[in-house]
């Protein structure tokens, strides 16, 4: 005689209470409201994020965000901080996944024997985020429009940013080039996008790349697929955009960011 196995679940289509490591104690399973299992990756696009309220964005709407002359990498110069403001001690407490980050310039920058411009991530403990720059925070919204605007655990800071000091940091990305120089004394031009996307396994479009000229001045798409980062409760991840040169005018970019929270 066959053996009937009986599963017992929850439907939960918003993120249910999370659970403790190793609770000896049974707990029902996840269902949709189909009485599906719920289950990571059974959609390739990211909306089932998006429809458990998991998923969020903040933008600086048409307003873009000057940053600082940073012409070599500094660790208290981040162009961007994100913070998981999650309390540590909280034992449901989430993780931040980054998905991207998507640059537009709006102000180009002005520099005396520009080479390119160069990008870095780090990761580190403690809300490494001191002064300056624009605070993002309240601006970000989850693209369900049947959830709450702002639930989210996350901090975002951009601009002329200036952090505290290190704790245990890691160096996710160490140095990407982002852009060659539009000329010697231009490192981008208006409307260049640096698009910077975070464990991605789509293959991303290369970009040409060849003497200063007519290709660098054009508008320039950078798409970098970089290593997935994931911070948890109390914890930053710092992206560093820097151009070694004698700079004169800071670039302004209009930022876009978006993260889920699990």
């Amino acid at each position: 005689m066959a053996t009937e196995i009986l599963i017992k679940g929850i439907p939960s289509r918003v993120l249910p209470q999370g659970q403790t490591d190793f609770q000896r104690e049974g707990i029902p399973v996840r269902l949709d409201r189909y009485g599906s299992l719920y289950v990571q990756g059974e959609i390739l696009k990211i909306h089932p994020l998006a429809d458990e309220g998991s998923y969020f964005l903040t933008n600086n709407g048409q307003i873009g965000i000057t940053t600082a002359l940073v012409t070599a990498f500094a660790a208290l110069t981040p162009t961007m901080i994100i913070v998981n403001n999650d309390s540590p001690s909280n034992p449901a407490a989430k993780r931040l996944y980054l998905d991207y980050i998507e640059l537009l310039v709006t102000v180009a920058g002005v520099a005396t024997a520009a080479t390119a411009t160069f990008a870095a991530v780090l990761t580190d403990q403690g809300n490494r985020f001191s002064s300056g720059g624009t605070n993002l925070s309240s601006n970000i919204v989850s693209p369900n429009q049947d959830n709450a605007l702002r639930s989210s655990i996350g901090q975002v800071y951009f601009g002329g940013l200036t952090a505290t000091a290190a704790q245990l940091p890691r160096t996710i990305v160490g140095q990407r080039m982002v852009r060659p120089a539009v000329s010697a004394t231009a490192t981008n031009v208006l409307q260049d996008v640096v698009r910077m996307e975070f464990g991605s396994t789509d293959t991303l479009p290369s970009i040409a790349t060849g003497s200063t000229g007519a290709l660098q001045a054009n508008i320039f798409q950078s798409s970098l697929k970089l290593p997935p980062v994931i911070i948890g409760p109390g914890q930053s991840i710092l992206v560093y955009v820097w151009a070694p040169t004698a700079a004169t005018t800071a670039t302004s970019y209009l930022p876009e960011i978006g993260w889920w929270e699990r």
